[in-house]
């Protein structure tokens, strides 16, 4: 119902509620109370419809992307930690991944207006790693993953990758799982347009495994199999 309906319904309530209310007090007819109770009735019901036009609801204002910086770092790993499943890094080795490269970690934020108050929250979040040359070499012999990824692995913003590695990610929200997931494939096709390189990563769901295999990732150790907690490969044509 509109608002503006909301409120003139409410107010017809009120009046026809004081009119059958008042009506024994200047008449004499049976069951009086029930005029009375009958009236109160409708009165409290035409009030709270006019309650609900006056009181703010929470909307939805839709969601932002952006790079996470160092000041919500802290709350980033936090939802990040609460959302993935399986083996996790710590806090300290993600802030070394962050010293070295501030272009890793993204973050989506949903906006909830009530009334004239916003309140702003972390609904989404995902990680690609830029890895070096001998961080490629510790994923192809299966000694390195997200989980225990040391920040020597991890390109300099000014450095070329060898590949790259997607680590966490995760949302809560049908609309942050699609704008999640949509950010990174497009950070990632930036990526891979401007350094073609092979991408790496060890889906711990059964979506994310699904998702991998959509994307044409295969499994690392066995060709053709597909389970959790393996590493999968992303093969791009590359020059080198």
């Amino acid at each position: 119902m509109e608002a503006s309906r909301l409120k003139n319904n409410g107010v017809s309530l009120v009046t026809v509620g004081g009119f059958i209310s008042a009506t024994p007090q200047f008449i004499v007819v049976p069951y009086s109370l029930l005029f009375t109770a009958a009236g109160l009735s409708i009165g409290v019901l035409g009030v709270i419809l006019c309650g609900l036009y006056v009181i703010p609801k929470y909307t939805n204002s839709g969601v932002m992307i952006r790079k996470v910086t160092r000041n919500d770092l802290r709350d980033a790993y936090e939802f990040c930690k609460q959302t993935f499943t399986g083996r996790f890094s710590s806090f300290n080795d993600s802030k070394q991944w962050f010293k070295k490269n501030k272009n890793i970690y993204w973050i989506v934020e949903s906006e909830r207006s009530f009334g004239k108050f916003k309140k702003v929250e972390i609904t989404g979040f995902f990680c690609i790693l830029p890895v070096n040359k001998e961080g490629l070499k510790e994923l192809n012999n299966g000694s390195a993953d997200g989980a225990n990824f040391r920040s020597e692995f991890v390109c300099k913003e000014n450095e070329e990758p060898s590949a790259y590695y997607i680590g966490a990610i995760g949302a809560k929200g049908r609309l942050s799982k699609y704008a999640t997931l949509n950010s990174m494939k497009t950070q990632l096709d930036n990526l891979l347009e401007s350094n073609p390189k092979d991408v790496y990563t060890k889906p711990t769901t059964i979506d994310g495994l699904r998702l991998a295999l959509k994307y044409g990732f295969e499994a690392l150790e066995v060709k053709g199999e597909e389970v959790l907690d393996k590493l999968y490969v992303f093969k791009v044509n590359n020059t080198d």
